[in-house]
């Protein structure tokens, strides 16, 4: 069984800052996830317009008007997958595909900063591969 507070950590952390007024000390950190966990968007790969809606939703939750460094989880293409899948063979992907969904995440997260919605913008659990 989950605990009770398995995915609010941004409302109780919207909750603190409405509290006690002192988001400004704070470096806050967020992230959107890629494809593949059926409880988010279905399952469906991120997308400019899917990161956008959800930092939408993050920033509601969490009280505020700006994230500090909001980061995507993984990018929309095959990989190890924390070593799960060892025998990934990248050289299968469709790498226009890729790139376009990661040029159309990198031109909305562009424009989030530019709107002040976001200060930086990061990748995490990423490979040398996925970065190059």
């Amino acid at each position: 069984r989950l605990a009770e507070t398995t995915g609010r950590t941004e409302e109780i952390i919207g909750t603190w800052f409405a509290r006690t007024g002192r988001r400004a000390e704070v470096v806050l950190a967020t992230k959107v996830t890629g494809g593949g966990n059926k409880d988010i968007r279905d399952g469906a790969p991120a997308s400019g317009a899917s990161m956008r809606e959800a930092l939408e939703g993050s920033l509601r939750r969490l009280q505020t008007d700006h994230v500090d460094l909001y980061q995507l989880h993984w990018g929309n293409r095959g990989s190890y997958h924390f070593r799960q899948t060892w025998k990934y063979d990248p050289s299968g992907q469709d790498t226009t595909e890729a790139l376009d969904n990661f040029h159309d995440i990198l031109e909305t997260a562009g424009a989030l900063v530019r709107e002040g919605k976001i200060r930086a913008f990061g990748l995490s659990n990423e490979t040398v591969w996925g970065t190059a």
